[in-house]
């Protein structure tokens, strides 16, 4: 075969809890001005195992769900490496030895992430495989079902009090449940910061424009 272990978050689990707060599992993801919370837990099998993004109710419809699916620099060799082996043989030969091939993707794609990339991880991996390896896989190739659950960012939205109102790793499951409820959160917290503020400040009226930036800063 073309690998020579199965995928899995092997290195992940070799890894000290030092690992934890580094640029490879920092403890928060920013996405549109907002800081959200991550957790880990590396034990196959558990509900939660690898990667929990905490989701404040008024938040829910600030997740960039492109940005989700890189997870975290840390965890993202595992997800490759598992994309790739998912790939049908016909264009998978062509990926051999595939580990450099992961370590050289990482090594384009990581800085771009940090730089605020949002892309789908599926497009970016596609347009890489052809610019680099002349490999032109569609998305229909790669078997997504096959990946494990820990290599899907896991979601726990959380209420205004800090309490779990659902956990789910699909994000669009989330948003049909409960994204009415977070549309009403947002305008509450915002009416409230923006009663706070000075009447007609110049400061302030620019940060409104903004009310993601807004309601971050001041909740």
């Amino acid at each position: 075969g073309d690998w020579s272990s199965d995928v899995c978050s092997s290195d992940l689990m070799r890894r000290d809890v030092d690992g934890v707060g580094s640029d490879a599992f920092p403890r928060r993801l920013p996405m549109h001005g907002i800081q959200f919370d991550l957790a880990y837990r590396f034990d196959p099998g558990a509900a939660d195992d690898g990667v929990t993004l905490t989701v404040p109710i008024y938040a829910l419809n600030q997740v960039d769900p492109a940005r989700c699916e890189w997870l975290v620099p840390g965890m993202l060799k595992d997800k490759v490496a598992a994309l790739i082996k998912s790939l049908p043989q016909k264009l998978r030969r062509h990926v051999v030895p595939a580990p450099p091939y992961v370590e050289a993707f990482l090594a384009r794609w990581v800085p771009r992430l940090e730089q605020g990339l949002s892309r789908p991880l599926l497009d970016v991996l596609i347009e890489d495989l052809r610019e680099a390896l002349q490999v032109r896989a569609e998305a229909r190739d790669f078997k997504l079902e096959s990946l494990p659950a820990h290599l899907l960012m896991n979601f726990r939205l959380v209420d205004e009090h800090g309490a779990s109102l659902a956990i789910s790793r699909s994000l669009a499951q989330l948003r049909a449940a409960h994204g009415g409820r977070a549309q009403t959160s947002f305008q509450r917290a915002l009416a409230s910061i923006a009663s706070r503020l000075p009447s007609r400040s110049e400061e302030h009226t620019s940060e409104l424009q903004s009310p993601c930036n807004l309601v971050c800063r001041l909740l």
